[in-house]
Order: structure tokens, then sequence, then C-alpha cells
């Protein structure tokens, strides 16, 4: 889970406090989550207020207190922060667990478990919660075969850009809304990439791995994604509903609305 959302300012400030709607969106979460088949037997928790605040009343709603791991901190890998959740779950002898942590951390553990080279298609909204079911253990033997076929990839000449990061404004504030991922790259033809328009961030160019060739071992099965949106109408709690959620559905009303009256024509 992603924490709710929280008060706008740098994403490595660990004292960003929760909006009202943001306390509003953890406890409709836990009341959520707290009536479905498999609910967490344990709730862990980032060591920043944002993430604390969500676990606190989503852990009200679920009669569970929090723990606190470090390793759901935002500057993590998933691979690190994947082994803390692993080795607590085994330590404690539950068999379900929600991890309460950051963007864009949460997109890279779900591309991790699922095998996916694109962290980007994982958008996650604040206070989204996506459910999965682990699978066997990574083997040696698909180590060796992905490091294969990372080595017979890389010789491709092309390059890419990525952005260092933090000294842009808008794209920090865009970061900050999960419009945008500051990790992301791009063709190095490309003058200015159209996702960070008016962009003043610093640029490195690297070598492309060609990584996307390259099949990542799947460590977990994708079951559901919910956001607070969906959660809020089947609550009954419409003051919830973004006005953005709102948007996009007056704006399919109206696409079907033109379509019926093209096809009516005909």
């Amino acid at each position: 889970m992603r924490h709710a959302e929280a008060e706008s300012g740098m994403q490595m400030d660990p004292t960003r406090k929760l909006t009202p709607t943001g306390k509003d969106q953890a406890r409709m979460m836990g009341k959520w989550l707290a009536r479905q088949v498999e609910k967490p037997e344990i709730i862990l928790q980032s060591n920043f207020h944002r993430a604390r605040s969500t676990a606190q009343r989503v852990g009200k709603q679920l009669g569970l207190a929090p723990m606190i791991c470090p390793q759901l901190d935002p500057e993590n890998e998933p691979e690190i922060a994947w082994k803390a959740i692993k080795d607590i779950g085994k330590d404690k002898g539950v068999q379900s667990v929600i991890a309460i942590t950051h963007g864009p951390l949460v997109e890279k553990m779900l591309a991790y478990l699922t095998g996916s080279n694109l962290p980007n298609q994982f958008h996650f909204a604040h206070a989204t919660i996506a459910m999965f079911e682990t699978v066997g253990g990574v083997t040696e033997e698909q180590k060796q075969k992905r490091s294969l076929k990372l080595r017979e990839s890389v010789d491709s000449g092309d390059t890419e850009k990525s952005w260092v990061g933090g000294t842009c404004e808008v794209c920090q504030d865009n970061s900050d809304a999960g419009w945008i991922d500051m990790d992301d790259t791009f063709p190095s033809g490309d003058d200015e990439p159209p996702a960070h328009p008016n962009c003043d961030c610093d640029l490195e160019t690297r070598d492309a791995l060609q990584e996307s060739a390259v099949p990542l071992p799947r460590r977990g099965i994708l079951h559901w994604m919910v956001t607070p949106n969906v959660v809020a109408r089947d609550e009954d709690e419409l003051d919830m509903v973004t006005s953005e959620a709102f948007a996009a559905v007056d704006a399919a009303l109206r696409l079907a609305e033109v379509a019926t009256l093209i096809e009516g024509e005909w």
C-alpha cells in the first residue's frame, strides 16, 4: 500500500503529515480491507510520518498494531524491502502482510515481484492497495540465464538520458503528485521528454541496457489493485472521490453520448 494523501513538500522529507483527505482515505481503506476474506496478519510501515499515520488508521480498522520497517523508506531498493518483509513474516510466523510504503518504491517493488521491466506500468495513487501472492524463489539457474541474456543485449550502441533530479520544482511537484517518476529514462534523441514540460532538471546520458528484451524472474502473482476512488464508490463516500476521477467519468460519458449520436445518424 502507498501511504495516503500527504501535505506537499520534498519527497524525502520524513515529517510531512497526512492531509484531512489522506486521513479519511486511510480510515476508509482500512475499513474496506477488514471486510476482505484474506486480511493482513501484521502491518509494516516506513519510518516516515505519513506512512506511520496511514498505518495507524489502517491498523485501527484491522485491530493490529503497526511495526516499523525502515527498509520501506522511499530511498531503498525493492530487493532490500522485499527481503525485510519476508524475514519479518517468517520470524512472526504469518502468511499475510501489508507493507505501507512510498512511491516510487511501491511501484518498483510490484515490478520486482511480478517480473516486469517497467515499474511505471504500475501507477499507485495515494492509498492504493495491491494484493499479490508469492511464488517459489528464484533459482540459481534462472539468475545465470538472465545474466547471459543481459550480456548478449548490451552491445546495442543505444544511449538513453535520465534525470539526476531535484533541481526542477515543476518536476518535483509532479513527482510528489505521482504523475511522473524522476527515475524515468527516455531516448537520447529526444530534445525534451513529453512527461516533463518546461523541465530544468540536470540530465545524464548513459548506455541503454535493453533489459526489456530479457525476462525477469517472477516472484509473485498480482491478483488485484484497488484505489480510494473505487472504494469510495463502494462505501458510498462520494465526497472522497477526487475531482480528477469525476472529470474522467464525465469525459467518458460525453464520448459515449457522441458515439451514440453518430451511430444513430449512420
